[in-house]
């Protein structure tokens, strides 16, 4: 005689009632919570994967929009920039070292810049000009800038560093906490890896308000730079109002990949917090799709 044995589907989802019936209350309870925070969690890696598309679409808008300056707008543009940077002791660097490339700019005190040269090797020319002019430079602060645009860009990395010096209590705070090399080191890691990684070993509550607080900071001070450079760009009396307003909207379009890839960053430690340990490492695009 042959007995057909009767199996239950892996699929076959069963109530708390039959739970409790067959699991007791304890284990109950710990596997309705587990699917409870899995799809709470879940429903911040989706929102974490919508900023993140959004941020990478206002990026594209960057990198492919032109500020239309006339050439004479441009002279009177980079000499009161130029004179500005040498008021607040910034040498301007318009090519960027090692393998980056594309539109963008950045704020380094030279000490950092000196240590982070040191990691690249000098078989490439734009490094090795850009350590000769660390090297002999008296300037405590560098910017970088490359693609287009870059009058206007140097304009908001100036009101970086002016905010610091001359800007209220808290605008001197917050620049100081958003430019310490401790915050963008870790912004940054967190950019490369989302999407990718599932908690970029961040979790927890102590984590998640962290996360909140330090993209605050950052949008703030971002905001804070872009309202001083058009103050700067404004004061060169190179910019007709059309072109003035333009360079505004090219920046607020820059700091609306901040807000973006913050958010992201944001809802992804959310999603973490929430999550049950065993998941937290997994990919966030493989965990949305099971």
């Amino acid at each position: 005689m042959i007995y057909r044995v009767k199996r239950f589907s892996r699929e076959k989802s069963y109530s708390i009632l039959t739970d409790l019936y067959h699991s007791g209350a304890k284990r109950t309870a710990k596997k309705w919570i587990g699917r409870a925070r899995v799809k709470a969690a879940k429903s911040f890696y989706r929102k974490s994967l919508e900023e993140l598309e959004k941020g990478r679409e206002a990026e594209l808008k960057v990198k492919d929009k032109v500020v239309n300056i006339n050439p004479e707008s441009k002279e009177k543009i980079r000499a009161a920039t130029g004179q500005k940077a040498k008021e607040l002791g910034v040498r301007i660097n318009t090519k960027l070292p090692g393998d980056v490339s594309g539109p963008g700019s950045w704020t380094i005190k030279s000490e950092t810049l000196n240590d982070y040269l040191k990691q690249l090797p000098d078989d490439n020319r734009r490094v090795r000009k850009l350590k000769r002019s660390v090297r002999r430079g008296k300037s405590e602060n560098q910017v970088i800038l490359s693609g287009n645009n870059t009058d206007i860009l140097l304009g908001h990395e100036l009101g970086h560093i002016e905010n610091g010096r001359k800007g209220s209590i808290i605008n001197r705070a917050v620049n100081n906490v958003a430019n310490s090399p401790e915050v963008r080191t870790g912004y940054q890691d967190i950019l490369i890896k989302l999407g990718y990684m599932g908690n970029h070993g961040k979790s927890g509550v102590k984590a998640s308000v962290g996360n909140v607080v330090t993209n605050k900071i950052i949008r703030k001070e971002e905001a804070n730079a872009t309202k001083r450079g058009i103050k700067i760009l404004k004061d060169s009396g190179g910019l007709t109002k059309e072109e003035l307003k333009e360079a505004k909207e090219y920046l607020d379009l820059c700091g609306e990949t901040y807000g973006h890839y913050g958010d992201a960053s944001k809802y992804t430690t959310f999603g973490n917090t929430l999550n049950i340990p065993s998941r937290r490492g997994k990919n966030i695009v493989e965990q949305l799709n099971r």
